[in-house]
C-alpha cells in the first residue's frame, strides 16, 4: 500500500495533446476507449486542470469526470504524459504525493 503526503504546488496543467496510443481509432486489441475519451475531453475542453496527484515517479495525474453518451457518469484519473501538457502558474494549492 502506498503512503501519501500533501505538497503545495503553484501550477495547473493545460493538456494539449492526446498520446499516440490513445488516438482514435485505437490500435486493434486495445481496450482503452474510456481513457481515450477522458484524455480527449481534457484536451478539447481547454480547461486548466488541478493536479490530482503526483506519483512516486513524479508523474502528474488529473481527475476527469463527465457524463458519457449513454447519460452515465464516468470518473477517471489520468497520468498525463510529459509531452502532452504545459504548466500554467496559479495560486498555490495542495495535492497528494505518493511516497514509498
Amino acid at each position: 500500500m502506498s503512503l501519501r503526503e500533501r505538497r503545495r504546488i503553484d501550477f495547473k496543467l493545460r493538456v494539449h495533446t492526446v498520446p499516440a496510443d490513445l488516438r482514435m481509432p485505437l490500435p486493434q486489441g486495445r481496450r482503452l476507449t474510456e481513457y481515450a475519451a477522458a484524455y480527449r475531453i481534457a484536451v478539447e475542453s481547454r480547461l486548466l486542470w488541478d493536479v490530482w496527484m503526483i506519483d512516486r515517479y513524479e508523474a502528474l495525474w488529473i481527475a476527469v469526470s463527465f457524463e458519457n453518451d449513454r447519460g452515465e457518469a464516468e470518473f477517471h484519473t489520468l497520468r498525463i504524459d510529459p509531452d502532452a501538457y504545459r504548466k500554467v502558474s496559479c495560486d498555490p494549492y495542495e495535492t497528494d504525493v505518493e511516497v514509498g
